[in-house]
């Protein structure tokens, strides 16, 4: 008859007393501070290993918690199985093992603090991370938020790893080959309410993100001086939305990146203007912003948003904006990776209506697209794959002819437009700036003139659209097809165009009969009464027009007829830049309009 091994040392060759597993809670994933709850150990001198992510089934909660059940009498009032199913249920959370020398769950738990944040220590996990109180969870009848849980001791080590990674994955269980020997002692280093008084010297460190990342360094006041006006001010009224642009400066090296308009391209590190709490007052506080109805863009100018050090703040910015209830479309555009924690968080705001725009060119000359297209390509279906909250829309841009409209490139395209909500085709912004950079560096130009707004010529644009009609007919599976930006995010969403380009009904010819008919029945063409007294209010001269295409106005510049047209949901237009037919926002190169009709 065999002895069964005393539960928790040595259970099938595995000896739990060196191995813990570490649970990141659905809070500290929704937060986004997952890396840096796993630095704490790591830093300690434990060995972090096996990460995995997992959406939590109410089973796995109920073993997990199964004091909890057993002593459901010492609560009385709550229903314990609703509140793990509330806090658990289908929500993802980031498991680990940690090994390290017997000993290690006390050590671990020490690193983690008081289960009640508001009495954890200094320098410990819950007491610089934690956000939450017993009290707080008390009052409102629920498991208090504090983060991350550890192991007690060998035997719960053991029934632990059976609920989170189940006995199949029993190999995992092997010993690293060299785990490190010397632990580190972590000191916390930023400012906290809970700690005595600091130093005038600490005082001067910034505190870590919610992320745990020490935030960006802010520039001075001489070196935001020394920019360009344009890239100082914080606040860009742009045709997609208000622009918020407070962090500056980007490793990845675009050939063709409007970073060149505003002289910084040379800038890698990103830096901030300000603090995330004040871009977001900034921003609200914007003569031109209206709470549900101005879309908002966050960092698409001057760095890409999810870079790493770049995304802490970005997720800052959006908790901010979320956490006042406002429902305002907010455009996020990157080429870089994005994880399943990055989608974790992006799924956690709940009000506004978020859409990561992944933007993927396809263009192989390294000169000009020194960013492989396969990291866009990669953060586009993993951030389709786990999209609940947001929307996530394919940005195929810049399409230049002879770079990236063969049939290979669109094929690819065809494929990647299968892994996002709606996908829009644009050309290129080939500005006097940005033509000086590619003649400097031996580049080949693609067109001989530069233009004030992107070139998409016709024969370019002729061959997209002979390819996405091979899927109309059934032949090829394609995404849905736009080529205005708000009529993308707008369908993504299943609302009528914010921007209202229904007014210009030969750029709908792509677009799938529902969106039509949903557009159609949102436009309304304004009073011009009422238009005219907010155009003069704003500055406008001369004669104020409404056609059936778009308001059109003298004497105002971009931000308020983006003002104007957001505000009625129907275009406005200078009169002095007419769009001509079929190339509406569009340069004139490579294009004849038809008739040559001026159409505004």
């Amino acid at each position: 008859m065999s002895t069964k091994p005393k539960s928790g040392t040595v259970v099938t060759g595995v000896d739990f007393t060196h191995w813990s597993v570490i649970l990141c809670k659905p809070d500290a994933v929704a937060r986004g501070l997952v890396d840096a709850v796993l630095d704490r150990f790591t830093a300690a001198g434990i060995t972090v290993t096996h990460r995995l992510q997992v959406t939590a089934q109410p089973w796995q909660a109920h073993v997990h918690y199964w004091d909890l059940l057993v002593d459901a009498d010492h609560f009385p009032g709550r229903d314990i199985p609703a509140c793990l199913d509330a806090v658990y249920a289908h929500k993802p959370v980031t498991v680990a093992l940690a090994y390290g020398e017997p000993g290690i769950h006390q050590r671990m738990r020490q690193l983690l603090g008081h289960y009640d944040p508001t009495r954890a220590e200094p320098g410990t996990i819950r007491g610089d991370l934690g956000d939450d109180s017993l009290e707080a969870a008390l009052a409102e009848q629920r498991l208090v938020r504090n983060l991350v849980h550890t192991s007690d001791d060998a035997e719960a080590a053991r029934r632990d790893f059976g609920t989170w990674f189940g006995a199949r994955r029993r190999a995992l269980l092997t010993p690293p080959p060299a785990a490190p020997s010397s632990p580190r002692t972590w000191t916390a280093d930023h400012p906290d309410h809970r700690r005595p008084p600091l130093t005038a010297t600490s005082d001067l460190v910034p505190g870590p993100l919610p992320g745990g990342r020490r935030p960006l360094p802010l520039l001075t006041p001489e070196q935001v001086a020394a920019l360009k006006p344009g890239l100082a001010d914080v606040i860009e009224y742009r045709k997609s939305g208000l622009s918020l642009n407070h962090i500056v400066g980007c490793p990845l090296d675009c050939g063709y990146c409007v970073r060149h308009l505003f002289d910084n391209f040379e800038m890698k590190t990103p830096r901030r203007l300000m603090s995330d709490e004040a871009a977001v007052e900034a921003l609200v506080g914007h003569r031109y912003f209206r709470p549900g109805r101005t879309p908002i863009q966050l960092l698409n100018r001057a760095t890409d948003p999810m870079l790493p050090v770049v995304k802490p703040h970005v997720f800052e910015v959006l908790r901010r904006l979320d956490g006042r209830g406002l429902t305002n479309h907010v455009l996020v555009i990157t080429r870089w990776r994005v994880s399943a924690e990055d989608c974790a968080v992006l799924n956690s705001f709940r009000n506004l209506r978020l859409t990561i725009l992944v933007t993927h060119s396809g263009i192989d000359d390294l000169r000009i697209e020194p960013v492989n297209s396969s990291i866009a390509a990669d953060s586009l279906r993993m951030l389709y794959e786990h999209a609940e909250n947001y929307r996530t829309v394919l940005y195929w841009r810049p399409i230049v002819p002879g770079l990236n409209d063969s049939l290979d490139h669109i094929e690819r395209a065809r494929e990647l437009s299968l892994h996002a909500h709606a996908t829009v085709f644009t050309g290129l912004f080939f500005r006097d700036e940005i033509k000086a950079y590619y003649d400097s560096h031996g580049l080949p130009t693609p067109y001989e003139d530069t233009a004030r707004r992107k070139i998409l010529p016709e024969q370019a644009e002729e061959r997209i659209l002979d390819a996405f009609e091979l899927g109309a007919v059934g032949v090829q599976d394609w995404g849905r097809l736009f080529r205005k930006t708000s009529c993308g995010v707008a369908y993504a969403w299943g609302e009528a165009d914010y921007n209202g380009h229904y007014g210009v009904r030969e750029l709908c010819d792509i677009c799938p009969p529902e969106q039509i008919a949903l557009c159609a029945k949102a436009w309304k063409k304004p009073d011009l009464d009422e238009v005219t007294r907010e155009a003069r209010a704003l500055g406008a001269v001369g004669d104020v027009e409404v056609d059936d295409r778009a308001i059109v106005v003298e004497g105002l510049d971009e931000p308020p007829r983006y003002y104007l047209q957001h505000g009625f949901g129907y275009q406005c237009h200078d009169r002095t830049k007419p769009h001509l037919y079929r190339q509406h926002g569009r340069a004139p190169i490579g294009w004849e309009a038809e008739n040559g009709t001026d159409t505004r």
